[in-house]
C-alpha cells in the first residue's frame, strides 16, 4: 500500500521522476546529457522521459553514469511503477467484474 502513497491515484512514469529529480535540477536539457556518449541516444531518451519507453538495464546504466549514481535507482522507479501499473489494472478488472455482477443480480 504505500507504493500507491507514493504514485498517488495514477501512477507516475519513472520518466516524468527522472526529469524532475534529475534534469531539471542540472539546469542541462536532454540532449546536452546524451551528448556524452553515455550509450543513449537522444530519442531514446525522449522516450522514456515522455513515458513511451521502460527504463532497460542498459538506459539505467546510462543514466547512472550521466547523473553519477547508481542504476538501481533507476531499475527501481521502473519496477515500482510495473507494479503500480499492474495493481491498477487488477483493481479496475475487479471493479468490472464486480459491477457486471451487479448488474445481473
Amino acid at each position: 500500500m504505500t507504493e500507491r502513497k507514493y504514485f498517488g491515484e495514477k501512477p507516475i512514469h519513472p520518466g516524468a521522476l527522472i526529469r524532475e529529480r534529475f534534469i531539471n535540477p542540472s539546469g542541462k536539457k536532454p540532449a546536452e546529457l546524451c551528448r556524452n556518449d553515455f550509450g543513449i541516444s537522444e530519442s531514446q531518451m525522449s522516450r522514456v522521459l515522455n513515458g513511451k519507453a521502460s527504463i532497460t538495464v542498459d538506459v539505467a546504466r546510462s543514466l547512472g553514469h550521466i547523473f553519477d549514481v547508481s542504476p538501481m535507482i533507476f531499475l527501481e522507479l521502473q519496477n515500482r511503477y510495473d507494479l503500480a501499473v499492474a495493481e491498477e489494472g487488477e483493481k479496475q478488472r475487479a471493479r468490472a467484474a464486480l459491477l457486471r455482477k451487479e448488474d445481473t443480480a
